[in-house]
């Protein structure tokens, strides 16, 4: 792997823009818990144009991991469980693995790679699966009760690998949105 100082500092611009854009939707979901499916597939829906954005920019192998990485610890500083990490880097050696490949055309292997590059957020809700009470009263501590208690009936463990595959789905759509955004404004504009 041999980056450029400019893959480092895009990596660390696209990164912040993708975590902005990544709490400022999710935050809806604090309204309430019902909004947490919606909120967390139309995020990974939107950051999909800041991925390929940022894969248009940056071509080094190592760097899409790199980003997934960087998003688990950010995440991990900022109150996520420690699961981030580990699903931030499968997700991520994942991506580079299929960007890598390169089977088809280098838009279709980003566009997958991105749909397994979103499965790095599934860390925020897998806790609910294996520290299921301890993550209830963490939200109880946060939110309340009535959140709370909203909350851990409406993510049962179906519904939290349901969410967990929506958020493949909503990569290979975020993927799609953002080659589309690339082609029709920022190649147009210079910028990819």
């Amino acid at each position: 792997m041999h980056f450029k100082a400019r893959d480092l500092v895009s990596l660390g611009v696209f990164s912040a823009v993708y975590l902005v854009l990544y709490f400022a939707i999710n935050m809806l979901a604090s309204l309430t818990p019902l909004l947490q499916p919606l909120t967390s597939f139309a995020t990974i829906v939107i950051c999909g144009i800041v991925f390929m954005l940022f894969r248009a920019r940056v071509r080094s192998t190592g760097m899409v991991a790199l980003m997934a990485l960087l998003l688990g610890l950010l995440t991990l500083l900022l109150g996520h469980h420690v699961i981030t990490m580990a699903t931030a880097l499968v997700a991520g050696v994942a991506a580079e693995i299929v960007i890598a490949a390169k089977r088809a055309s280098p838009g279709v292997s980003d566009v997958l790679g991105y749909a397994f590059f979103s499965l790095w957020s599934a860390g925020a809700i897998l806790p609910l699966l294996f520290l299921r009470e301890d993550t209830i009263a963490q939200v109880r501590a946060q939110m309340g009760n009535a959140y709370a208690d909203t909350y851990a009936g409406l993510m049962t463990p179906g519904v939290v690998l349901a969410m967990v595959a929506s958020y493949f789905v909503a990569g290979l759509l975020g993927g799609l949105l953002g080659r589309k955004m690339l082609a029709k404004h920022f190649v147009k504009a210079g910028l990819a």
